[in-house]
């Protein structure tokens, strides 16, 4: 009579099921801890710059400067061109500082949680000149850590 599937929000198999009525449920446990570890900022960045970009174009936001990320591993350069995103090898002191725990970055990055949400805690620095930029580049999305990524 019921079946049960553990499957993200916007899983193919999930749409397909929908149309039969099947019923959704979004379960968030009260532990809002790391999902992830970033292990080289740098790296990172540089390989989802062309992701930040096309967010830039999707949100239809423009912003031109550099945006630098402060955390407790390091800290990375976003040179943001208009609607382009790449990895800037030296700041100026004209850069935006955004402060934050790697951990608090890691759920920007994957959705977990938005920037409002994170902005006020006391371990995150965010000037208000850069929230609309982080809004545009890390949007809340369906974060979700399949059971067998889970450690």
């Amino acid at each position: 009579e019921s079946l049960r599937f553990q499957l993200s929000e916007d899983d193919v198999f999930a749409a397909f099921c929908v149309r039969f009525g099947c019923q959704k449920q979004v379960i968030y446990p009260a532990n809002g801890g790391a999902m992830g570890r970033i292990m080289c900022l740098r790296p990172l960045m540089g390989k989802l710059a062309p992701e930040l970009s096309r967010r830039l174009v999707k949100a239809n936001f423009s912003w031109r400067g550099t945006l630098v990320l402060e955390t407790n591993i390091g800290s990375v350069g976003l040179r943001i061109d208009g609607t382009s995103v790449t990895v800037a090898r030296t700041s100026s002191r004209r850069s935006v500082r955004v402060k934050t725990p790697q951990m608090r970055l890691t759920q920007w990055i994957m959705g977990y949680r938005s920037v409002e949400d994170v902005a006020y805690e006391v371990d995150v620095q965010v000037p208000r000149r850069a929230r609309d930029v982080l809004v545009a580049l890390f949007p809340v999305g369906a974060a979700y850590m399949w059971w067998s990524d889970r450690f």
